[in-house]
């Protein structure tokens, strides 16, 4: 008999209400934690083994996922179900860019193109600096761009890095406002 790595994902219109979650998980707006309830539509011994701990386990992003009924849901997005009673329209924003951060102060809702802008700089990033990348044996090597809605808007070429980065976050703060990340 073969057994599943990963849990299914569910359609949207199955997924469970703000009421059944409430009756199995605690959420501590305060911590951002999520535990296990002692529950009645399981066995004693596994609602024993598992009341009180910490629910889900991270993914290989930082996010935590939490499995209800063979599901993996993002534990942001359960939190955001607790509070609100209502599953997020959008995505929910972890406005410290930290993934398992999901104390109550640290989620907000955004778009997609919201969530994008609030990104850290790249790992590969050649000078360091959000929105500069460098083009070598040029006058003004340092060159400074910003992405919205998916289009890229060149911002110029500077022959420092600090004056490419200047151009960025002022670009950043007028095109991305509370989302904006200048690191």
């Amino acid at each position: 008999m073969a057994t599943r790595s990963k849990p299914r994902s569910r359609k949207i219109g199955k997924r469970p209400d703000a009421d059944f979650v409430r009756s199995i998980l605690s959420y501590n707006r305060q911590t951002g934690v999520l535990r296990w309830k002692r529950r009645n539509d399981i066995s004693k011994s596994n609602s024993a083994k598992h009341a009180g701990k910490r629910a889900g386990t991270r993914d290989s992003k930082g996010h935590r996922q939490i499995v209800i009924h063979d599901v993996a849901y993002m534990a942001h997005q359960l939190a955001w179900l607790i509070v609100t009673g209502q599953w997020p329209f959008y995505e929910i924003d972890h406005k410290n860019v930290k993934p398992d951060d999901n104390r109550w102060c640290n989620l907000r809702p955004a778009t997609d193109t919201q969530n994008k802008c609030n990104e850290k700089i790249r790992k590969n990033s050649t000078t360091g600096k959000k929105g500069v990348s460098i083009r070598k044996n040029r006058p003004s090597p340092f060159v400074a761009r910003i992405t919205l809605h998916g289009k890229t808007y060149d911002l110029g070429r500077y022959k420092t890095r600090e004056k490419a980065h200047a151009a960025y976050r002022k670009a950043a703060k007028k095109l991305h406002g509370n989302f904006a990340r200048f690191a």
